[in-house]
């Protein structure tokens, strides 16, 4: 039996969680046995080489996401795939246009990884602004809405009116089995083997949203207490602002920005606590990663997602955002009593890419 054809909609495929998890999501859906159709407005991006070569990528050869619509309509009309999956607003956008542009049956399923209303209110740029106004008039055209967690599902429907029972929480994938193959992976630098000195490490974007200025102040407590060293792995806008910070509070000897690092897990695998100090998240996966390779977690209780993952302080303990003494308090503790590794791994397989495959496929097909 020949199964029917999955597509997926991005601009490219750069190193972002949504372009991790589509990947994810593409190459399971290729093992299930469904041709599987990676549609990018451009043909670029470091995750390209993460695609199983059985997954066809078709390139629209558009220079922004908004000129894929009339190329992203034009295939909707030649190959009427049974489902598209898009994700990040301005592609759920495109993608519900040019559906209705192609009077195709395909079941267009738009995929909102952040919280709306913080996006836009903390956007750069103007069409940061208008994408809700946008979303709010085409989002009810999708066979469904997918958030990725039930606190940005919340916030769909608070902020842009979209009726709750329309938005299905599907979660992020997280490919465990490979995280923990590449956690063992030998790290050449000397903290990671200083069994005497606990590491804090944290992995994301160097991005207001991320608020690691915080975690910078929390980790100056803590290494006034007690010998401690601070990793944050990352790349973006803030990085220069939080080596001047690192400088005035007089930690640059324990505080180490390796930029993008190829294999985080490796390093995060040898921490003696990870920590997520975002203002805001859509789910905050980085999390599972760090539960699944086995490192205790603190994490701000910002919306969205936190807190569902660590299932209300179970596996790990949850801060206020922004309040650098709990959060120094919160690290001192996992470094002290750390929830065991065991406890830690039994709480990711919710997030299995299998899982959230056929989570989606069942939407697909319904």
């Amino acid at each position: 039996m020949v199964l029917p054809l999955i597509a997926l909609f991005l601009p490219n495929l750069g190193t972002g969680g949504a372009e991790k998890a589509m990947v994810t999501l593409a190459n399971c859906f290729s093992q299930m046995g469904h041709p599987v159709d990676m549609v990018l407005a451009s043909r670029e991006g470091e995750f390209l080489r993460e695609l199983s070569p059985q997954v066809k990528v078709v390139d629209l050869q558009a220079s922004r996401v908004f000129k894929a619509l009339v190329p992203l309509t034009s295939y909707l009309r030649a190959h009427q795939p049974r489902g598209l999956i898009s994700s990040m607003p301005h592609c759920n956008v495109v993608a519900l246009v040019a559906a209705r542009l192609a009077r195709t049956k395909t079941r267009i399923i738009p995929r909102q990884e952040n919280t709306m209303s913080h996006a836009a209110r903390n956007a750069p740029d103007v069409r940061g602004h208008w994408i809700p106004f946008v979303a709010k008039n085409v989002y009810p055209w999708a066979h469904a809405v997918v958030a990725v967690s039930n606190g940005v599902a919340d916030d769909l429907f608070r902020f842009i009116g979209i009726p709750r029972e329309r938005i299905r929480t599907i979660h992020s994938p997280c490919t465990i089995q490979q995280i923990q193959r590449d956690s063992v992976c030998a790290v050449n630098h000397q903290w990671f083997a200083d069994s005497g000195c606990p590491v804090i490490i944290s992995l994301g974007r160097l991005h207001v949203q991320k608020n690691h200025e915080t975690l910078l102040r929390a980790f100056r407590i803590v290494r006034d207490r007690r010998q401690a060293r601070l990793v944050i792995i990352g790349e973006g806008p803030e990085r220069e602002k939080l080596i001047l910070t690192a400088q005035q509070l007089g930690i640059m000897d324990d505080f180490w920005l390796p930029g993008f690092v190829a294999n985080p897990f490796a390093y995060l695998a040898k921490a003696s606590v990870f920590v997520l100090s975002s203002r805001w998240e859509g789910l905050g996966l980085v999390l599972v990663e760090a539960m699944a390779c086995g490192t205790p977690v603190v994490s701000t209780d910002c919306p969205s997602g936190p807190r569902e993952i660590l299932e209300d302080g179970r596996y790990g303990l949850l801060v206020p955002v922004g309040d650098v003494e709990a959060m120094a308090d919160a690290m001192e503790h996992m470094i002290d009593s750390p929830v065991p590794k065991e406890v830690l791994r039994s709480g990711v397989e919710r997030f299995s890419p299998e899982k959230i495959a056929r989570e989606y496929l069942k939407l697909i097909m319904e």
